[in-house]
């Protein structure tokens, strides 16, 4: 099924897609639910066009599909791998459309299924993204919430045991982040998500049925009952409630993952020392930064405030100094 058909198929029964979940739950910074609610019924069309940023997120996902099966979670390289030929798990890309019985509102395109993971038990699905390098860096661990309820719900529509994003930034970094089932983000996500998107969905079905007929001042009335009557998941003032409680579930799941000490003193000032020159720094800042990666994981946390620095690590390792 080609882009086009796969968008007119979803169109004509109205489901809802894996990037627009963010949107009906709240997160999507630049289209509210009210908006999207009223584009699904025929209100509205949509002002977003196919553009180069898209088509270019589509191109990619084969090469970052390879990334992946490549990745090295406790050194946070895929190179290596690559040039050695060494796949590290088995991440298939999925060309078909699912549409889960249980969750008869949405269409799920997944990206890439994943098998033979050796960091993770079970069966996973993977989603891939190209992102701004500065956009990454405005989220906890470069990961924006609008993309865990999508990746939360090709778990959910699957049955998988995990899943994994899969980010290649502006600057042509990788990184993978993982994401399992007893992690309270994925516990957070699923509840609203199911709850959340169940009744936006019927609030589409009711609006289709309106906008069956002309759009006379009786019918526009309706209309307005019906948002009154699911403003709980409609208006904006209600789904920013959402949003800010999602924002602070990651930063209260940061601070508890939060140590401070002086364990990676002697590593920090051999980075800064390194970065004095340029060609030291080169040859030393893979080899320095992989030691890091590894203590973090072995103590579990996410982020490490030391006497002059902070490391954030989350799949992207970000060390601030002071």
């Amino acid at each position: 099924m080609s882009r086009k058909e796969w968008q007119a198929f979803r169109n004509s029964y109205k489901l809802l897609g894996g990037s627009e979940l963010g949107t009906v739950i709240g997160l999507d910074e630049y289209k509210s639910p009210l908006a999207l609610w009223r584009e699904k019924i025929g209100l509205f069309k949509s002002e977003v066009k196919y553009n180069k940023y898209m088509a270019g997120g589509h191109v990619d996902e084969a090469g970052i599909i390879t990334r992946l099966a490549h990745y090295d979670d406790n050194t946070g390289d895929w190179v290596a791998n690559y040039a050695n030929e060494k796949i590290v798990r088995c991440v298939e890309q999925v060309p078909y459309t699912l549409f889960p019985d249980y969750m008869p509102w949405v269409a799920l395109n997944i990206d890439g299924a994943i098998t033979d993971d050796p960091f993770v038990k079970g069966f996973g699905v993977a989603e891939c993204k190209t992102i701004g390098t500065q956009t990454a860096k405005k989220y906890i661990g470069g990961l924006p919430p609008k993309y865990i309820a999508q990746l939360v719900a090709y778990m959910d529509g699957t049955g998988a045991d995990f899943g994994r994003f899969a980010f290649l930034d502006t600057d042509r970094d990788f990184y993978s982040i993982l994401l399992t089932k007893d992690q309270e983000n994925y516990k957070t996500f699923s509840s609203i998500l199911h709850e959340r998107c169940a009744e936006f969905f019927q609030a589409i079905q009711e609006g289709i049925d309106i906008m069956a007929g002309e759009l006379t001042l009786a019918a526009r009335t309706e209309l307005f009952l019906l948002e009154q009557k699911y403003s709980s998941v409609l208006k904006v003032d209600n789904t920013l409630s959402t949003a800010k409680f999602l924002n602070d579930a990651q930063k209260e799941m940061q601070e508890k993952n939060e140590l401070k000490g002086n364990l990676f003193d002697a590593i920090i000032d051999a980075i800064i020392a390194a970065r004095k020159g340029e060609e030291e720094y080169s040859s030393r800042k893979i080899n320095l930064e992989n030691n890091i990666r590894v203590k973090m994981q072995q103590l579990s946390c996410v982020s490490y405030v030391g006497s002059n620095y902070k490391i954030s690590y989350n799949g992207r390792l970000t060390i601030t100094v002071r």
